[in-house]
């Protein structure tokens, strides 16, 4: 008699391969405000299969419409290929400068995945205000946690630009909050030396930035600086590293939920993690 998956089967199999999915979430920029928000989550699991669903936090941001190729709210999509949305985020490998811009982001031209490229660049594009992040990780032990990410803001700041060409990989660089913000009265100033700010830590992350701040400590370092010509984006990679506390883990809470959807299989939405 040939051998037989049942159901229950392969629902653990599918809940096993969201639950070990590598995590993208989606925020927008609101265009007049320039608030950073989370709308959504883009995941890839182990199979190549590609995800995207909406998060509740979509609900409470102003103005916010569903982007054009997932236009249902209450639907899961699914490919067995990065959606085009995504991947149009991607500098292609037949452009002359890819191999300078995948150096400039710290990343291996020959290895790196589409995922490993936006979880880095953040997908920006000059045309809309979609920005993407990755989950920084935790150690489930030691509950050490890193996260490397762009600069915000260095455009914006006067003498940015010259303060960077002047760091160089591992330097420190000191987090300052900016309360007297504009956008968002947590913003997070990152130093160079005492009241000499490089960027900002982007808005997306300072939930993130802060617990690990004032849990026990931020140790916030250059990872590569990139000079002139670079963009003011690709200007300054950092990276940061701290503990976690016990408790629900990075990216949890009833903001990023999935809206529910009928067609959602597996676990996708199941994500009220704990550290502890």
């Amino acid at each position: 008699m040939p051998a037989t998956i049942s159901a229950a089967a392969t629902q653990d199999s599918q809940d096993e391969q969201v639950a070990t999915a590598r995590r993208l979430w989606v925020a927008w920029q609101h265009p007049q405000t320039r608030s950073l928000l989370p709308v959504g989550c883009l995941s890839a699991l182990p199979d190549g299969t590609w995800l995207f669903w909406y998060v509740q936090g979509a609900h409470n941001v102003p103005d916010f419409r569903p982007f054009a190729s997932f236009p249902d709210l209450h639907r899961e999509y699914r490919s067995t290929r990065i959606f085009p949305t995504f991947a149009n985020r991607i500098m292609s490998r037949s452009r002359p400068d890819y191999a300078e811009y995948l150096n400039a982001l710290d990343l291996d031209s020959a290895a790196a995945t589409p995922f490993d490229i936006l979880a880095r660049s953040s997908g920006r594009r000059a045309t809309d205000k979609v920005r993407v992040y990755p989950e920084p990780t935790v150690d489930p032990v030691t509950k050490v946690t890193n996260c490397i990410f762009l600069a915000h803001g260095v455009r914006h700041i006067d003498g940015a630009s010259e303060r960077i060409e002047r760091l160089r990989a591992g330097d420190r660089l000191e987090l300052r909050t900016d309360p007297a913000n504009p956008v968002n009265p947590r913003a997070l100033l990152m130093d160079a030396e005492h009241g000499h700010p490089v960027g900002y830590v982007p808005e997306v992350l300072l939930d993130y930035v802060h617990t690990v701040r004032d849990y026990r400590g931020a140790e916030v370092r250059v990872d590569r600086v990139n000079p002139p010509p670079a963009p003011a984006t690709l200007r300054l990679l950092c990276w940061l590293a701290g503990r976690w506390p016990p408790g629900p883990l990075p990216f949890t809470g009833p903001e990023y939920e999935p809206i529910p959807a009928q067609n959602r299989r597996g676990s996708a939405g199941s994500r009220l993690r704990s550290s502890s």
